[in-house]
């Protein structure tokens, strides 16, 4: 049985799988630093211990992601399971490469919220480690507005894709996104210490500058982090930790999604 704190925040981020089929060079999850988060992954029968415990201890709200969540086969009976309980919600996220129409109208009818994310236009391919362009989840963001079930939207502002910004949160807007989050590159996970990604404040300032000043209807918000200060200072109260955890596909609670110390008590 997996072990979760006594205290839970509200939200609990799933992390049912480590795998996916995009290699985005700035990808902040943990284990391309901390290789055993993804050593002996849970078994579905063990997600289903971990979301039963959390709402037992007040827990009403899952985001199941990944890695690419739609690579985990059972990832629809997990999600199904959570909704199982009275008044909890559930919320996906995913690249939208594996998308297809039948799973999108599944998760409109069972009310669970879609973010996805646009990392870049011209820059897609090298933004993402792959040879896809970006028309597909352009595709997906205004099919899911087409149906009523808008999803919102994450784009990493980076070196690579800093020119195209205002271009990709205009694209974003413009095929129906509900919302949009645009973060700073973080020196984490696959990106920690790669000096060719990084922006500094000036940049950074600059960009949100320039995205506040487009003519666009979409509420955007911004993730100011360059590091996340928990892994800075492990005596930082993070205000992160009220609103969500998060559990790595081996079954390790965090109390922040991009922190870990592997000798810390729960």
């Amino acid at each position: 049985m997996i072990t979760l704190p006594e205290k839970l925040s509200p939200q609990l981020v799933l992390e049912i799988t480590s795998k996916c089929n995009y290699k985005c060079p700035f990808c902040y999850c943990l284990w391309h630093e901390y290789p055993e988060l993804a050593k002996n992954p849970l078994s579905t029968g063990q997600w289903k211990e971990v979301i039963a415990d959390a709402v037992a201890k007040g827990c009403r709200s899952f985001l199941f992601t990944g890695g690419e969540l739609l690579l985990h086969r059972d990832w629809q009976d997990l999600v199904e399971y959570a909704l199982s309980f009275p008044e909890v919600k559930a919320d996906i996220f995913t690249n939208a490469s594996r998308m297809t129409g039948d799973i999108l109208q599944y998760l409109k009818a069972r009310k669970v919220g879609i973010s996805t994310s646009l990392q870049g236009l011209r820059t897609y391919a090298e933004m993402t480690g792959t040879r896809r362009k970006f028309y597909r989840t352009i595709e997906f963001i205004d099919r899911c507005r087409e149906i009523g079930h808008p999803c919102s939207v994450g784009i990493t502002a980076t070196a690579i894709n800093q020119f195209e910004m205002a271009d990709i949160v205009s694209a974003a807007a413009f095929a129906g996104a509900a919302a949009i989050q645009v973060s700073v590159f973080m020196d984490a996970g696959r990106g920690k210490g790669n000096e060719a990604l990084r922006l500094s404040e000036s940049q950074w300032l600059e960009l949100k500058n320039e995205i506040k000043s487009l003519k666009i209807a979409v509420p955007v918000m911004f993730g100011d982090e360059f590091v996340c200060k928990c892994m800075q200072d492990k005596s930082f109260n993070c205000p992160g930790m009220d609103t969500y955890g998060a559990v790595s596909p081996n079954g390790i609670y965090r109390r922040c999604l991009h922190y870990y110390c592997n000798n810390e008590p729960l």
